[in-house]
């Protein structure tokens, strides 16, 4: 229960197919689309520097200035479209530097001590009386299985975001050098750092797990530590739900 499922690994170790798509994409369909919405956004800016030039005098030292800034602004962002899948790579990389830094503190949240559902089911002596007892604890552990399933879906799902973002990110990213829109650019490389940090905030949350398991102890009956498991199974999985929130409340990214 509570494995980190991977979130120690890069986007190309996790699945190398998929990794490869995202780029593929990037760079043979999105990044094309992009540079042809960064001309017109070119157009655009320097259509609004020529009405500052003309509302503020037309002087030669302002006109200059204007055109020089525009002009830095476009070759700015020219680079950013065409090194889009670099800069998340840094993104995700201050992010997995966090994340391995957890695991130096809370280890991979792997639990070896939980009590066995399944042996403890076949343990039990034979007889009707027992029947109950059994059926209570095979209950506790299909519910077990499915919170384990959740948690590995969200961790599978964050992966596949992180996807998705590095193949389409460029038109984002082409959104920068316009006033009106930039924005967008800006809340996007938020999104996604938030997305980052998320394998961070998941691999604390796994790791917690143990620690939590190890708090029920030894006493009472088997059925009662395995609904105080199950507890603290949806506590876990809890967390995991609104691990996202987290990290999109600290890079201030907009839902």
């Amino acid at each position: 229960m509570g494995q980190n499922s991977g979130l120690l690994s890069t986007l190309t170790d996790w699945n190398g197919t998929l990794a490869g798509y995202a780029e593929s994409i990037s760079s043979g369909v999105v990044t094309p689309v992009a540079l042809t919405l960064l001309a017109l956004f070119m157009v655009l800016e320097l259509y609004n520097a020529t009405q500052r030039i003309a509302m503020n005098g037309s002087s030669n030292a302002y006109t200059i200035q204007q055109i020089a800034l525009v002009m830095m602004k476009i070759v700015l962002c020219r680079w950013m479209v065409l090194h889009t899948t670099e800069i998340l790579n840094a993104l995700f990389e201050i992010a997995a530097t966090v994340t391995r830094g957890i695991s130096g503190y809370v280890g991979s949240g792997e639990v070896n001590a939980a009590p066995d559902i399944d042996a403890a089911v076949e343990a039990l002596p034979g007889g009707i009386g027992n029947m109950p007892v059994a059926l209570e604890l095979m209950v506790v552990g299909w519910m077990l299985r499915l919170v384990n399933i959740v948690v590995n879906t969200i961790v599978a799902a964050r992966f596949i975001e992180l996807y998705v973002y590095n193949a389409l990110a460029s038109l984002s990213m082409a959104t920068l050098c316009y006033q009106e829109l930039h924005g967008v650019a800006v809340n996007f490389l938020k999104s996604y750092l938030a997305v980052a940090l998320q394998g961070a905030v998941l691999y604390l949350v796994i790791g917690f797990y143990p620690a939590l398991a190890a708090s029920l102890g030894s006493e009472g009956s088997i059925t009662e530590q395995a609904w105080a498991m199950l507890g603290q199974s949806i506590i876990l999985l809890v967390a995991v739900f609104m691990s996202g929130k987290f990290t999109k409340a600290v890079t201030g990214a907009i839902a």
